[in-house]
C-alpha cells in the first residue's frame, strides 16, 4: 500500500504560489521576530542586573593588580559597560521592532488575506517560544549572579553591612524580586516586546 504523500510545508507553498522573493520576505520576517524576542529578554536581563547592582560575568574585568583601588576601578568599568550594553540592546530592540513592522506591511501587500494571517500567526507563535526559552535562560543567569553575591555577603564578619554604590549613592543590596515592568521603567521608553504582538 503506497504511503500517503507528505503535506507540503507553508514555506514551500508560499514559494510555489508567490515566488522566491515573497518567500524570502516571509523568512526574514520570521527571523526578525526571533531576534527581537532574544534582544528583548537580553535587555530586560541587563536592566535587572543594573537594578540589582550586579555585573554580568561577560562584563567583569579582572584587575591586573589585586588591590582595593584596582578592584574599584574594575568595578566602575564593569558598570559603565553594563550601562552601554543597556543602551545598545534598547536601540537594537527598537530597530528590530521597526523592521518587523516594515516587513509585515510588505507581506500584507503581497499575500492574500488568508495566507497573510496564517504566516504571521505561525511566525508570532514560533517567536513566542523563543521568547519563553530565552527568558528562562536569562532568569537562571540572574539567579546565579544573585546567589554568588549573597554567598559573598554571608562570608563577611558578623555585624558588618555590605554596602554597594549606585549612581554616587551608597545603599544596601536590593532584593531579587524586581519585576520586568519595574526594570524596564528605569529611564527607558519601552519598545515592542518579544513575540507578544498580534498581527493586524
Amino acid at each position: 500500500m503506497p504511503e500517503p504523500a507528505e503535506k507540503p510545508s507553508l514555506h514551500s507553498c508560499l514559494c510555489e504560489r508567490y515566488g522566491s522573493s515573497t518567500h524570502k520576505l516571509a523568512r526574514e520576517h520570521e527571523r526578525s521576530l526571533h531576534k527581537r524576542a532574544r534582544c528583548n529578554n537580553h535587555h530586560i536581563f541587563n536592566m535587572r542586573c543594573h537594578d540589582e547592582v550586579l555585573i554580568p560575568s561577560s562584563l567583569k574585568i579582572k584587575p591586573p593588580v589585586k588591590t582595593k583601588e584596582w578592584y574599584k576601578i574594575a568595578e566602575r568599568a564593569g558598570r559603565a559597560f553594563l550601562s552601554a550594553r543597556i543602551r545598545e540592546t534598547y536601540r537594537s530592540r527598537c530597530e528590530l521592532s521597526s523592521k518587523v513592522l516594515t516587513l509585515q506591511s510588505q507581506l500584507q501587500s503581497e499575500l492574500l488575506a488568508e495566507d497573510y494571517q496564517k504566516v504571521t500567526r505561525l511566525s508570532y507563535a514560533a517567536a513566542e517560544n523563543t521568547h519563553d526559552k530565552t527568558k528562562l535562560n536569562q532568569t537562571k543567569k540572574l539567579g546565579k549572579l544573585v546567589d554568588r553575591r549573597d554567598a559573598r555577603h554571608e562570608l563577611r564578619p558578623q555585624g558588618s553591612v555590605a554596602l554597594q554604590t549606585t549612581g554616587g549613592h551608597t545603599e544596601a543590596g536590593t532584593e531579587l524580586h524586581t519585576s520586568p515592568k519595574q526594570a524596564s521603567s528605569s529611564g527607558h521608553i519601552s519598545c515592542s516586546g518579544g513575540g507578544s504582538e498580534t498581527a493586524e
